[in-house]
């Protein structure tokens, strides 16, 4: 399936569930903190018929000004464990102000942060794992060893506690 054909079967779902009144489209709050990877989903998302607004760190301003992108807002802080209730407080006072119906994150770090916070937002998150689940998949090292447990064929992988541990003159 492609994340064109993704995204539509999300909105008319969504749709379907009587979320959608008056026939407006789908709003979500796209949570980002870098630009090539959430600049994708947001084409994908705009592609399906879903307004989308940015909640973005100062490395993600770039996708202000893509046409697909209805409002950019740009987060006080930065998406990391220490800014974890500001940013929930921001997705929070957003979702009010703007009618969002769906909370989606574009990237790593922003699912990172919506797996610990996605029981305290007020509206809807897209579907996500678990918070150890996603730090288990997203985390190279320690994916490559649940392959090896599962018995999974991965590409090879090490550890290096330094540079000099990668055979690099250091």
């Amino acid at each position: 399936m492609t994340r064109e054909a993704l995204w539509m079967d999300i909105a008319m779902s969504l749709s379907s569930e009587g979320v959608f009144s008056g026939g407006r489209s789908p709003v979500v709050l796209l949570l980002a903190t870098d630009t090539p990877l959430p600049y994708r989903v947001l084409r994908c998302a705009a592609q399906a018929g879903v307004k989308v607004i940015v909640l973005g760190t100062r490395r993600a301003k770039l996708l202000a000004f893509s046409r697909h992108c209805s409002e950019f807002i740009l987060c006080p802080v930065d998406f990391v464990d220490e800014n974890i209730s500001v940013v929930l407080d921001e997705i929070n006072r957003i979702a009010g102000e703007r009618a969002i119906d769906q909370v989606i994150p574009g990237d790593g770090a922003s699912t990172g942060i919506l797996v610990r916070i996605k029981d305290q937002v007020h509206v809807r998150c897209f579907p996500l794992p678990s918070a150890v689940a996603f730090g288990r998949l997203n985390d190279k090292a320690k994916f490559a060893d649940l392959c090896c447990e599962l018995n999974l064929p991965h590409p090879k992988s090490m550890l290096a506690k330094n540079i000099g541990g990668l055979g690099g003159s250091g």
